[in-house]
C-alpha cells in the first residue's frame, strides 16, 4: 500500500468518526444525564486525534516517514480506543462528570490539496 493510499484511508476513517462524534455530541445535548453518551464521544474523540497523527505522517506533500515513524504511528492506535459494551459499563461506574463536559472537537484532518471536495454555493 503507497503512502498516499495510507493517507486515504486514515481521511476515509477519521471522516467516519467525526461524523459519530457530531451524532454523539447531539445526543449528548438531548440525554444530558447519561453519562455513557460522554464517555464514548470522549473515546471516538481521541481516536480522531490518533488518526490525525497518521494523516500528519503519512502526508503525501511531506517528506515520506519511515518504516519505523510508520510503525510507531499505527501502534498508538489500539482495537480498544472506543469501549466495547462491557468496558463501558466498568468506566461509567467510576466516570465523573467533570472530566466528560465540554469536550472540543477534534482537530481537522491534514488533508492533502487534491482530497478536499469543493461545493458550489447557489
Amino acid at each position: 500500500m503507497t503512502i498516499h493510499r495510507v493517507h486515504q484511508t486514515a481521511a476515509s476513517s477519521y471522516q467516519l468518526l467525526f461524523s459519530a462524534f457530531c451524532n454523539l455530541k447531539s445526543l449528548a445535548e438531548k440525554y444530558p444525564d447519561k453519562i455513557f453518551i460522554s464517555v464514548i464521544q470522549s473515546s471516538v474523540k481521541v481516536a480522531c486525534e490518533k488518526l490525525c497523527h497518521v494523516g500528519e505522517q503519512c502526508h503525501p506533500e511531506n517528506q515520506f516517514p519511515t518504516e519505523h515513524i510508520l510503525n510507531h504511528v499505527f501502534t498508538l492506535i489500539e482495537m480498544d480506543d472506543i469501549p466495547s459494551t462491557w468496558k463501558l459499563k466498568q468506566i461509567t461506574k467510576t466516570a465523573e462528570w467533570k472530566d466528560y463536559t465540554n469536550i472540543e472537537e477534534p482537530r481537522e484532518f491534514p488533508y492533502c490539496k487534491s482530497e478536499m471536495t469543493i461545493e458550489e454555493i447557489v
